[in-house]
């Protein structure tokens, strides 16, 4: 429930008169900062246990929110996105690995898409809600407001991770070095031809895909849209995922199996995006989006489950972190590059970044026997 997310671009450009190109460097600084600490903390969740790295996450994020607004310097902002980098970084991997292992523990992973789905839906339900009062509380409260109401729901989930049960692995771990779990997560998806595959092919349209969540609130901005209206449409691109998460299962028998699913996923929020760049009308723009997000943004969940059935129990955090590391780095240098770009023409980063999408589902494809 952050409810800063429905007026971001607003906070950093009217509050910390910052360019976009700026942002786009601050997050590149955010994703780095994930990027160096996935693979520690999701060492840690597996040597101390998920449930703590989860309480610790929602202390961090409290905290990073309550440093963004002290002052609106650029130094401020870089500290307090190591902090959100940090709390980002020990619920990652932590969070699927202890769902994953609890299916587990009850014989129960084969419901593992299903459950991964539905989890990613209240995932999207909570912004879904953060989003739409962020936009009110903006305009009532001032651009600074929703992200410190936004310490009031990070607490409640503080309290609730208190209440876990943390499950027993499938076989009992040997006490290891910390640094040997690292060493042996790493090699393990460093070897795994199949994970490696599936991987790059998340990664590229997922990070291609969530850049639109950084230009739409721009594209609203050139339409004259009411800053109190922002989250309500950043509502509608989360209801689309909604939608499409909590029905994998009905999408892939529509689309005609999970092969072709992944590549419609793809196609189809590439050609949207070259849409958003060669129109000005919004009844075409807002289910552009709405498509980019559906099914661009929830292809991370459904690979997910996809990605458990290839790793081991005992070091499960740590190598969904290995994922979510290389994840990270793309993310940064497309930060930097959409950054760029958009400075100097967003309507030619949208069909940009819509041609290097279709290109790419077109060339690049996974093998249908690692989709278990």
């Amino acid at each position: 429930m952050h409810f800063f997310s429905a007026v971001l671009i607003p906070f950093f450009t009217e509050w910390g008169k910052i360019e976009f190109g700026t942002i786009m460097l601050l997050q590149a600084w955010f994703m780095f900062c994930v990027f160096i600490l996935e693979i520690p903390t999701g060492a840690l969740a597996d040597y101390l246990g998920r449930k703590k790295t989860m309480g610790l996450a929602a202390i961090l994020n409290a905290a990073a929110a309550i440093t963004y607004v002290t002052s609106p310097t650029i130094l401020v902002f870089v500290v307090a996105e190591f902090l959100f980098a940090a709390a980002v970084s020990l619920f990652s991997g932590a969070k699927e690995a202890f769902v994953y292992d609890t299916l587990k523990s009850i014989k129960k992973e084969s419901q593992s898409k299903p459950i991964f789905g539905k989890m990613d839906s209240m995932h999207l339900l909570g912004m879904m809600v953060g989003a739409t009062g962020g936009g009110l509380i903006a305009s009532q409260f001032g651009i600074t407001a929703p992200m410190l109401f936004t310490i009031i729901p990070i607490m409640i989930a503080f309290i609730i991770s208190l209440t876990f049960t943390e499950p027993l692995l499938e076989k009992k771990q040997e006490v290891k070095n910390y640094l040997k779990i690292i060493q042996e997560s790493v090699n393990y998806f460093r070897h795994h031809q199949a994970l490696k595959q599936l991987t790059v092919n998340m990664i590229f349209i997922h990070v291609t895909c969530f850049l639109l969540i950084w230009m739409y609130q721009l594209l609203l901005q050139q339409l004259n849209v009411d800053i109190a209206l922002f989250g309500f449409v950043h509502t509608a691109l989360i209801v689309s995922q909604i939608a499409i998460s909590s029905n994998f299962l009905t999408v892939e028998k529509i689309l005609g199996g999970k092969k072709k699913t992944l590549f419609f996923m793809g196609i189809i929020p590439g050609i949207m995006f070259i849409l958003l760049g060669t129109t000005n009308e919004f009844f075409i723009i807002l289910p552009a989006m709405l498509l980019i997000t559906g099914f661009g943004l929830t292809r991370r969940t459904l690979y997910t489950s996809y990605f458990n059935k290839h790793i081991p129990s005992d070091t499960r955090a740590t190598v969904l972190s290995s994922v979510s590391m290389v994840l990270r780095f793309a993310m940064i240098i497309a930060n930097i590059a959409i950054g760029f770009l958009v400075n100097y023409s967003l309507q030619v980063a949208f069909v940009v970044l819509g041609v290097l999408i279709v290109t790419f589902s077109l060339v690049h494809s996974v093998y249908e026997q690692h989709l278990i």
